[in-house]
């Protein structure tokens, strides 16, 4: 099936069509919720409200922009809403504002690191750090949207990602 007849499967009610949606966009939905919560079972519970999420609001679905696009949102929502109500994502320091904050870190190191090692490495930050990182990162948020999401000021979200580059690059030089 098309991911057109997918979504009008889904609207319709239709088992197999919703089956066959699950399958293809799991692993991918999968990925981006591990990357926020660091635990697999987690991410697994958030995958399940996900796509009940997304099958019951499928209707909201206008087909303005991606179905993908507008799924991981959902997910993307999802996870993060599970960090702050596990308070995981709460200030990692108030100092962070004052720290001599430069905005640039020269990712040079990252050129010499195959994608799964990058990933472990990413998996070591702390919640914080690592949440900006992917949202800004890898689902492409501008740090106005970040600052609004995670209820911080757009200089934190600066800092952060700033702060999670240079924790990368000093992980990679100690293990590498």
């Amino acid at each position: 099936m098309t991911e057109k007849q997918l979504i009008q499967g889904c609207r319709n009610k239709d088992r197999k069509a919703a089956a066959e949606l699950f399958n293809l966009y799991a692993p991918k939905m999968m990925g981006i919720c591990v990357r926020f919560v660091n635990e697999r079972s987690v991410a697994e519970d958030i995958v399940h409200d996900g796509f009940v999420v997304v099958f019951t609001k499928i209707e909201d679905y206008k087909g303005k922009g991606s179905f993908e696009g507008w799924m991981r949102r959902i997910f993307v929502n999802l996870a993060l809403n599970y960090l702050k109500s596990n308070k995981r994502t709460e200030t990692i320091d108030v100092m962070e504002e004052a720290a001599g904050f430069s905005g640039h870190v020269e990712p040079e190191v990252f050129k010499n690191i195959g994608l799964k090692e990058l990933m472990c490495t990413i998996d070591k930050l702390p919640d914080g750090l690592r949440t900006v990182l992917a949202l800004f990162s890898i689902e492409g948020y501008t740090h106005e949207e970040i600052a609004g999401i995670l209820n911080i000021s757009v200089r934190s979200s600066e800092s952060r990602l700033y702060r999670a580059k240079k924790m990368l690059i000093n992980f990679i030089n100690h293990e590498g």
